[in-house]
């Protein structure tokens, strides 16, 4: 990943407001790609845990069915979170 903050910029003589705005895009659209990538992983996560609780017992107790719940919540935290990343 590659951060460098406006002091580098001016050192190496990038100093064109437009050159780095363009750079500062850059490095903010890299950095919410990672984002988005580790949010997706995450969300993917959360949907294994809950095959694999539903996977234990034909019939789910109210313990399994909470914490289905409770990832499920999870789930729609991290879409939300992916939203506001990409709006």
């Amino acid at each position: 990943m590659l951060i460098l903050n406006s002091n580098i910029l001016i050192r190496f003589g990038v100093d064109n407001k437009i050159k780095r705005t363009k750079f500062e895009n850059m490095v903010n659209n890299e950095s919410k790609a990672r984002m988005y990538g580790e949010l997706l992983n995450e969300h993917t996560r959360v949907g294994n845990l809950i095959s694999e609780i539903k996977a234990e017992n034909f019939e789910m107790n109210d313990e399994q069915k909470n914490r289905i719940r409770v990832l499920e919540n999870k789930q729609i935290q991290i879409m939300m979170a992916i939203k506001k990343l990409m709006s």
